[in-house]
């Protein structure tokens, strides 16, 4: 195999590992949006219940 072929193949690979890490960073944060977007709903439940339940008392 030729030198440049070598060197290619090795550029390739950081390419793809670049990628991969990109990929997965990505995932990731998607993951921790849909979590966070959850506690945030669950959140405004509560909210809404605690006030639904003050007017019920008053």
């Amino acid at each position: 195999m030729a030198v440049a072929e070598v060197c290619l193949l090795i550029r390739n690979y950081h390419t793809l590992e670049k990628y991969l890490t990109l990929l997965a960073e990505k995932h990731l944060l998607i993951q921790n949006y849909h979590l966070f977007d959850e506690y945030t709903l669950a959140q405004n439940h509560y909210m809404v219940a605690v006030y639904k339940y003050h007017m019920f008392v008053k």
